[in-house]
């Protein structure tokens, strides 16, 4: 569930992503999300990236991301606008036991606006490779309730 405030509109989507390791302190991302706003109006959006990951201590990492943003609303009354943008974003993620993460950070976006959020976030391993969690994130002008499911493909 997001609610854009500066527009006075909220919706509910789905967003699918995924990370890889290209080596042991750096990823490469990709996420595409999509939100029905309701009545005519639609909001979707694609990026790409890379991270980077560092130990701070066994259990405590500092992870920033850098993304290219392709972003769309759509309005079958007002047109559609398109935009391209970037994303940065730094937090850090802790294992509390052996199941349970907790992460938190900050996120810059610009795309059609600049937007600055925080984060936070957790992941619970319900079973060896699956884990359950959500993130809540705020701004001045977004605020996200976001309920996820995270699989990790082990041993490839």
């Amino acid at each position: 569930n997001i609610d854009f405030d500066d527009i006075n509109e909220d919706g509910d989507g789905y967003g699918i992503g995924g990370s890889l390791a290209v080596h042991r302190n750096v990823h490469l991302l990709a996420q595409y999300q999509d939100v029905d706003l309701g009545g005519d109006r639609d909001a979707s959006a694609a990026s790409f990236g890379a991270g980077i990951n560092y130990a701070l201590r066994p259990g405590l990492d500092v992870v920033a991301r850098l993304s290219y943003i392709s972003a769309e609303l759509d309005s079958r009354r007002r047109g559609d606008r398109d935009e391209n943008g970037y994303g940065f974003e730094a937090g850090l993620r802790t294992m509390i036991n052996p199941q349970l993460e907790l992460n938190g950070g900050m996120r810059y976006v610009d795309v059609f606006d600049d937007n600055t959020s925080v984060f936070i976030g957790a992941l619970y391993d319900v079973v060896p490779n699956l884990a359950l969690g959500g993130d809540l994130e705020f701004s001045n002008d977004i605020t996200g309730v976001f309920l996820k499911a995270r699989y990790y493909f082990r041993g490839l």
